[in-house]
């Protein structure tokens, strides 16, 4: 392994900037495409841990937002740090007692309908 990194980084160094560009963008662009910002779909169980482990630790975390709902999905939003992480959950899966039709961002802080808690069965908060 760390001889590959070697022979990369040697030849990145004899590159050029443009072709330094060239190498190094798409790679780059694959990893910020596959970040927490993306919609993602998660079961129950993914969004209730992730909400325990990260979210309901951290204070730099806002509250977890009910979005909407489409035909197959509940969407979910949180501020995490610097990122939104955004969360679909299949509505087989999660019965909420107040479905909305999924709102679309405005401009807010927190775009959505209300505050939920996973870790109380998805319940509407006070925020």
């Amino acid at each position: 392994m760390a001889l590959i990194v070697f022979i990369i980084h040697s030849c990145l160094r004899a590159c050029t900037p443009m072709l330094r560009t060239i190498v190094l963008l798409p790679p780059l662009l694959s990893l910020a495409a596959s970040s927490g910002c993306a919609a993602d779909v998660w079961t129950r169980q993914e969004a209730v841990a992730w909400h325990g482990e990260y979210a309901a630790a951290s204070p730099g975390y806002g509250p977890l937002r009910y979005r909407g709902t489409d035909a197959g999905h509940h969407h979910f939003i949180i501020r995490a740090l610097d990122e939104w992480v955004v969360m679909r959950v299949p509505v087989d899966e999660l019965q909420l007692e107040d479905v909305r039709p999924l709102a679309r961002y405005s401009g807010e802080d927190y775009p959505g309908y209300y505050a939920v808690d996973p870790q109380n069965g998805f319940t509407r908060i006070n925020d």
